[in-house]
């Protein structure tokens, strides 16, 4: 039976995608002032990620909770 090494059995298999990181440009949804802010991006095969910025649904805001608020200050409540 052929001897295996102990530094053969700790080899990782080679990876399937090649992971980077860049630091690349987005814009949130979640803004109306059009501000392109830079973030780093994890990069899988050279193809940086699409779409809208992954946390831009958490940043949006109740209007109606906002008008509200306005109104009563306006009353001075």
């Amino acid at each position: 039976m052929p001897a295996i090494e102990a530094s053969q059995l700790k080899k990782k298999p080679p990876p399937l995608e090649k992971v980077s990181w860049q630091w690349l440009p987005f814009a949130s949804s979640a803004r109306k002032d059009n501000l392109h802010l830079y973030h780093w991006v994890r990069v899988v095969n050279g193809v940086p990620p699409t779409g809208d910025y992954s946390f831009a649904k958490y940043n949006k805001v109740n209007v109606s909770l906002l008008c509200l608020h306005a109104c009563l200050a306006l009353l001075d409540f």
